[in-house]
């Protein structure tokens, strides 16, 4: 009898044994599941929340304070595309380049208000002829000269600031000119607070930035990884602490009204901030 209750024991134990053992393995994968939700759910909700500060990153580049497109943009427009390589050439004039620049982003502008009418296509076509241009007489041949002449950064400004607009706005169809402005920005700025100028040995602007000057920097490189390498941007974002930077520097102009008046394109910068910062601590 003892020996046939031990049996029946050691069954009983087996059983309450193997139970425990299922129900505790259940418990475990139940515990994971929940978890890998709940991290899917979170980064569902973060990912939703960067692609809104993307959608309001593509509002500020295509602000526009008149519409529609004013007469004397498309006579200068015209004009351009009479002789397209004659009346787009700078003549190593920083301030020419500059302002070719800033028409280009000005009809991408244009171009986004309508992207499917036959005219605002001349305008993204126009757009990208432009950067095809300074890609062959800059980028390809390394020779950012003309960008160290502008001493206060303002064709820098003006470039990075195409390079950006072109970026969000251009359709697939000129994915080719989208991987140059990338490519041309993250090789301009190889680091968050760094200005690298191929064929420039001496100057006043380059190399590592303290200043406010980082602002340039730190929003053209946000803006193009926000939308063509994430990893980068969140590297720059969550380990380098570019949005601290950020909103020292601007802190900085905000104490000193000369410095903030002589920075070039305040209110684009400051705008791109705000959103940019959204959501951070």
């Amino acid at each position: 009898m003892a020996a046939t209750d031990l049996k029946e024991n050691g069954k009983k134990k087996s059983v309450f044994t193997k139970k425990n053992i299922i129900i505790t393995i259940s418990l475990v994968a139940i515990l994971i599941l929940v978890i890998v939700s709940v991290r899917v759910s979170l980064g569902n909700i973060a990912e939703e929340f960067e692609g809104e500060k993307i959608t309001k990153a593509k509002t500020v580049l295509g602000q526009l304070s008149v519409i529609p497109i004013q007469k004397s943009d498309t006579e200068k427009l015209k004009g351009y595309n009479e002789d397209f390589n004659k009346n787009t050439d700078w003549k190593d004039n920083e301030l020419i380049l500059s302002n070719l620049c800033d028409f280009a982003t000005l009809l991408l502008k244009y171009y986004n208000e309508k992207p499917d009418d036959t005219e605002s296509k001349e305008y993204l076509k126009f757009a990208n002829n432009v950067i095809k241009k300074i890609d062959s007489k800059i980028f390809k041949p390394k020779n950012y000269s003309i960008i160290a002449k502008s001493r206060n950064y303002s064709l820098f400004c003006s470039l990075t600031r195409l390079l950006n607009t072109f970026e969000y706005f251009a359709d697939d169809s000129y994915r080719d000119t989208k991987i140059i402005c990338h490519n041309q920005i993250l090789h301009m700025i190889p680091d968050f607070n760094k200005l690298h100028l191929d064929g420039v040995t001496d100057s006043n602007i380059g190399g590592y930035l303290k200043g406010c000057e980082s602002i340039y920097t730190i929003t053209a490189r946000l803006l193009t990884n926000a939308i063509s390498n994430r990893d980068l941007y969140n590297v720059d974002v969550k380990n380098r602490g570019v949005i601290k930077v950020l909103k020292e520097q601007f802190a900085v102009l905000s104490n000193d009204a000369e410095k903030k008046n002589n920075f070039n394109l305040y209110p684009y910068y400051y705008n791109m901030y705000e959103i940019f910062s959204s959501g951070q601590s």
